[in-house]
């Protein structure tokens, strides 16, 4: 958790070239949604999937779907 609170300098994420996955709560107050908007903007080709939620969503408020996009992602993609 200390991590979550730590200033980064930008990654370069211009440099990912896998597939790539962002899940990210639309409510999270704890990483703000615009970090998930930054990384989908710099990382060619990924996709960001929302969930309605928290912080916690994936195990919480979106709990009965992302983990089922994740998966069905992975499939596809993996």
């Amino acid at each position: 958790m200390k991590n979550d609170f730590t200033v980064f300098t930008p990654a370069p994420l211009e440099r990912i070239t896998c597939p790539t996955l962002i899940v990210h709560g639309r409510s999270d107050k704890t990483v703000p949604p615009a970090s998930a908007e930054y990384a989908h903007e710099h990382i060619a080709g990924a996709e960001l999937h929302w969930m309605d939620g928290s912080h916690l969503a994936f195990g919480l408020e979106a709990a009965d779907t992302a983990p089922a996009h994740v998966v069905g992602w992975l499939r596809d993609d993996g």
